[in-house]
């Protein structure tokens, strides 16, 4: 009886963490300053979530050539019509 009495407390505790953990990035979220502050799941649990970052760093690297090459299209057509043209 003693060793479910412990494994209750331990998911107890566990339950704890994880309602904390959650509360903590709702927070996070919520009263962050930039789009930089932004705490992902792999910030917390790297070697858990090790894939998914990896696979957000290539998209959003993916993402902004594709924002860059927008910009520098608008800067071209821009440019070709005479208006001089201005990178932002």
């Amino acid at each position: 009886m003693e060793a479910y009495d412990k494994m209750l407390l331990r998911d107890q505790k566990q339950k704890i963490w994880q309602d904390y953990n959650l509360a903590d990035a709702i927070v996070s979220r919520i009263f962050r300053e930039k789009e930089t502050d932004i705490i992902y799941p792999w910030d917390t649990y790297p070697k858990l979530f090790q894939d998914e970052k990896e696979l957000f760093d290539q998209q959003k690297e993916f993402d902004e050539l594709e924002k860059f090459k927008a910009k520098r299209r608008r800067f071209a057509a821009e440019h070709n019509q005479g208006g001089g043209g201005v990178i932002e």
